[in-house]
Formats: structure tokens, sequence, C-alpha cells
């Protein structure tokens, strides 16, 4: 009887490892939809989606630096195509000063969005 109590103790340890590594995975085809930007300029407001066919983001990380964002998006908890804690819109905190938002990707951080000469954001190159 220990025994089996032993396995599925550590079954259940191995499966929330399990759960909480996945949703520490990096998603490399995340992209920016629709944004827009508050009436004064101090926050961006965007969604999410997955260029693959399986996926769904919880949460993101902002690696702000100088006048630019570099944002990394992250699984939903439970599995590559769990809908656990998985959100589809965000906030992002502005500065007048800032310039540009860069998504990472599986071959580094792709630019996404920049503000051109009218101080206006637009879709990156």
């Amino acid at each position: 009887m220990k025994r089996i109590l032993y396995f599925f103790v550590a079954a259940l340890l191995l499966a929330g490892l399990a759960v909480y590594a996945l949703g520490q995975t990096v998603v490399t085809s995340a992209y920016i939809g629709n944004y827009s930007i508050s009436e004064d300029g101090s926050e961006l407001r965007f969604s999410v989606g997955v260029g693959s066919s399986m996926g769904y983001v919880r949460s993101y990380k902002d690696e702000h630096s100088g006048n630019e964002h570099y944002l990394r998006f992250y699984y939903a908890w439970g599995g590559f195509n769990s809908r656990w804690g998985a959100k589809s819109e965000y906030f992002l905190p502005l500065s007048p000063t800032d310039t540009a938002i860069y998504v990472k990707h599986s071959k580094g951080y792709q630019l996404a969005l920049e503000k051109d000469a009218e101080g206006v954001w637009v879709r990156g190159e």
C-alpha cells in the first residue's frame, strides 16, 4: 500500500513540475494583433496571437531598455495547447520617449511596433 501511495505522490509531483515548466516556456510564434494607445499615450492595449497551430499565451515579460521594449510571451499553464490561465489582451505602460516594441521569436527579437516621425505607433517592418 505504501508503494502505491509513494507512486501516486511522485506522479502528482512530476505532473505539477511539468505544468509549471511548460508555463515557463517562451512562445516564439507570438505576435501583437490589434492594438490601441490610450488618449494620454501612457499605455498600449494589445491582443496577442500565436502563429502556430497550437498554443495560448498566459503572460508576457517586458525587458525595457532605454526607449525600447523587448517582450517575451509565455505558454499557458498545463501544456502547449492548454488554455489554463490564457489571456489574449494585455496592457503595456509606455513613456513619451518610447520608440519601439520588439517581440521574441526563435531567431531573436523582431520589431513589432514603432513610433513614426509624427509620433504615431505603427507596425514594424
